[in-house]
């Protein structure tokens, strides 16, 4: 979903500044447009930023499962095998 959105966002982004340069550097008179023109930069900044925090996120909680999860009874490794003694099978 967040690579929908960055792709249709970069592409309101490059269409917005075409017509911005096209127009002599000024500001639409369409309001519609204006708007547009205003916001898709800052909507594109705030995608950027929240993509890198999910990314972020993923990767805390691999590396946490990395360090924290080999106990006694139970040994996670990154290539998703478990294993379980017998008293963690009970």
């Amino acid at each position: 979903m967040i690579k929908s959105t960055i792709f249709l966002l970069s592409f309101l982004l490059t269409f917005n500044l075409i017509y911005f340069i096209l127009d002599d550097l000024s500001l639409s008179k369409n309001k519609f447009i204006r708007i547009s023109q205003i916001l898709s930069p800052l909507f594109f900044i705030l995608i950027i930023y929240f993509s890198f925090i999910d990314v972020q996120s993923s990767v805390n909680s691999v590396l946490y499962m990395a360090e924290n999860g080999n106990n006694d009874n139970t040994k996670i490794n990154i290539g998703a095998n478990i294993t379980l003694d017998k008293e963690a099978g009970k």
